[in-house]
């Protein structure tokens, strides 16, 4: 390959920390290179799609993971088409990295992917060049780890608190992401703080967290704060004093005002992100958030008051293509015209939709029944109707056909939303439980089961990977339910079934 061509890296969102990195290093090797976040319409012919790539004169290199093959969704075998006929022909054009672990198709083979899982930079990068036949150059910062603005994304910021796990299913959101990036890029020194508002169950808490994973390599240091309540706010601030390691008292007071100093002066770190989950009172900002600083902040939160101290994102629902692309790809037995179906009875609202796709992936439900019952629920289906109508059609299913998960869901509706500490009722003598809950105490398998069908309902999430311990340490299981789930369960459960 020559040197000085435009190579064209095209990536899926998700995978913006490789793009990033593969272009920082091949420009520190000479060559000049465009970044091209890729997802073409559904709609349009992939063939076509992939042919639009080559409008550029030179090399297009393709970062290749298993969200990459899920653009679209595309029909089965339609990716294997677009790849034989395209790039048998233009074989001099393409090139390709691989991050997934997935096997890739005979067709996608015709790529010559390399594969970058589990390398160290120095390794990754040189397996980079040699796909590209471009030869190692001279420079002066000779570490790839530690190229300016783009860290190899497998290492991970010196400090990482906090963070939830990404969410494999999350879907869409690039054009919401890349705003939310450009308000704290784009915003004046010691001014950068994005307020991400919306209603409760749109969505606001999943873009924080794929914020975080997506843009966490432009950063030192991410920390995550559940910011809910005051108290549990600045101890969360708190805790990051030994974590930067500061010489400080242990009083929070005093913790808390070394932090913010810290933050305000860069140092040890200049490149921080503060993520503030659920911060619904702007008061007292001013005292806990640091001025002037060279940082980022990133707050989720319903009070749109925060326009008068951040630079406000309003948080929408899914467009319709988001939508109908997340129902297809965890309800694939699903037409293109019956996910927009569904995505248009529920408004395009993210957490009607959610559980929407859960009922149909885990029952297989066709979408005619589902929308029949969907419409003998509730005679209004707009706004948090919607969610109730589909929330109803949820715990009928588990009522039905997963009795356990059932008992199980209305003992986490018990607790208050948030974090549930649900192992601690594995601990409890049979005889304190409910007769409908002592399986619990001698059934751990069950338990297990129960636990992941309402994981895989979307009813709650785990705090950690993995089913139920079979083990001394049983009892920290926690899990979650959000705030919204909780509401729609006490709605539809009622007084009785919550005392069960």
């Amino acid at each position: 390959m020559q040197s000085q061509q435009l190579i064209t890296v095209v990536f899926p969102g998700p995978d913006r920390a490789w793009a990033a990195w593969i272009a920082r290093t091949l420009e520190a090797h000479g060559q000049r290179t465009s970044l091209h976040r890729w997802d073409p319409p559904r709609e349009q012919d992939l063939t076509e799609a992939l042919g639009d790539l080559l409008l550029t004169s030179g090399p297009v290199l393709l970062v290749l993971s298993e969200r990459f093959f899920q653009l679209g969704p595309r029909r089965e075998g339609e990716w294997d088409e677009a790849l034989r006929g395209l790039v048998a022909r233009n074989a001099g054009r393409f090139a390709a990295v691989a991050l997934t672990d997935l096997p890739l198709s005979t067709a996608a083979a015709l790529l010559e992917p390399v594969d970058l899982r589990g390398l160290d930079a120095t390794e990754a990068e040189r397996r980079l060049l040699a796909r590209l036949d471009l030869e190692a150059t001279p420079r002066e910062n000779p570490n790839p780890r530690e190229l300016v603005g783009a860290r190899y994304p497998n290492d991970p910021p010196a400090v990482w608190g906090g963070v939830p796990r990404r969410n494999p299913r999350f879907t869409g959101r690039d054009e919401l992401l890349a705003r939310v990036q450009r308000t704290l890029m784009d915003a004046e020194p010691g001014a950068s703080v994005c307020a991400l508002v919306g209603m409760a169950g749109i969505g606001k808490t999943q873009v924080a967290v794929e914020y975080a994973h997506r843009y966490g390599s432009d950063y030192d240091v991410v920390w995550w704060i559940d910011a809910d309540r005051r108290a549990t706010l600045r101890e969360r601030l708190a805790e990051l004093a030994a974590a930067l390691d500061l010489d400080t008292g242990p009083e929070i007071g005093e913790r808390v005002r070394a932090v913010r100093e810290a933050l305000r002066t860069g140092e040890p770190y200049r490149r921080w992100l503060l993520v503030l989950d659920g911060w619904e009172e702007p008061e007292g900002a001013d005292g806990l958030l640091p001025q002037g600083s060279p940082g980022h902040v990133l707050i989720t939160s319903r009070n749109r008051a925060w326009r008068t101290s951040a630079e406000v994102v309003e948080m929408p629902g899914f467009d319709r293509a988001e939508s109908t692309g997340y129902l297809l790809r965890r309800a694939p037995h699903l037409s293109a015209d019956e996910a927009e179906e569904v995505a248009a009875e529920l408004g395009d609202l993210p957490l009607a939709l959610t559980q929407a796709a859960s009922v149909l992936a885990e029952s297989r439900m066709d979408a005619a029944e589902y929308l029949r019952r969907l419409r003998d629920g509730t005679t209004d289906l707009e706004g948090s109707e919607a969610t109730l109508a589909a929330w109803s059609l949820v715990l009928n299913q588990l009522r039905a056909s997963a009795p356990s998960s059932y008992a199980l869901l209305r003992l986490c509706a018990a607790f208050a939303p948030g974090r549930i500490p649900i192992g601690l009722v594995s601990g409890l003598p049979a005889a304190e439980l409910p007769e409908s809950l002592r399986w619990i105490v001698s059934e751990p398998q069950g338990w297990a089961r129960a636990l992941d069908t309402l994981v895989g309902y979307s009813v709650l999430t785990r705090e950690r990977p993995g089913g139920f311990p079979d083990g001394p340490d049983a009892q920290q299981e926690a899990v979650r339910m959000h705030p919204v789930v909780h509401s729609m369960i006490g709605r539809l459960t009622g007084d009785e079934d919550r005392a069960a």
